[in-house]
């Protein structure tokens, strides 16, 4: 038997799914540790924004973790091959791929490290997880609005052009990303 998808654990105090309300934290954390990285080469502040990227650094870390348990929880209702579970395993590997580069970017930052400007290795570090997170995060958002993943409890969801399937159990060959017919749309009681 598959997991409750509406368990109180993947949800918010008003039923909503959490993993979505929690990756803001990490993703506002990570992006403005960047901004931050390159305003210490730029300011005449380089302790604060420096230190301010490690501390920023260190906090997306542990909101990630915490994403990272409710998306894995989110997964687990999903069926086995299926379109839906290949996305939703790449978009697990390419955020963990994303929490251990900016792990190893907190660690390479502690003690004194956290008063200087981050590097060319630090921000390049940071560049390539930005950009692992920004495909992870397309994935994210194609998990629930091509594949349905987590938008309404099966009772209430309503039927789509798919022949009333939710878009985790229909195959790739069934759907094409250009066509809008592939939307879920409302019916008429």
């Amino acid at each position: 038997m598959a997991p409750d998808p509406d368990a109180p654990a993947r949800r918010s105090g008003r039923g909503q799914p959490l993993h979505p309300l929690l990756v803001t934290l990490p993703i506002g954390a990570w992006v403005t540790s960047f901004a931050f990285d390159l305003a210490a080469h730029a300011a005449n502040e380089e302790v604060v924004y420096a230190r301010a990227a490690f501390w920023l650094v260190g906090i997306g870390v542990v909101g990630a973790v915490a994403a990272a348990t409710a998306g894995a929880l989110d997964l687990l209702t999903v069926p086995r091959d299926t379109p839906a579970w290949r996305t939703g395993l790449v978009h697990l590997g390419l955020n963990a791929v994303t929490v251990v580069a900016f792990s190893v970017s907190f660690l390479a930052r502690r003690g004194d490290d956290s008063l200087q400007a981050a590097g060319p290795g630090l921000l390049a570090l940071s560049v390539v997880a930005l950009a692992a997170l920004g495909v992870s995060g397309w994935l994210g958002v194609r998990l629930v609005h091509r594949y349905g993943v987590r938008v309404a409890a099966p009772a209430t969801s309503t039927p789509t052009a798919t022949g009333g399937r939710t878009g985790a159990d229909v195959p790739d060959d069934e759907t094409d990303p250009d066509d809008e017919t592939d939307a879920p749309v409302e019916v008429a009681p």
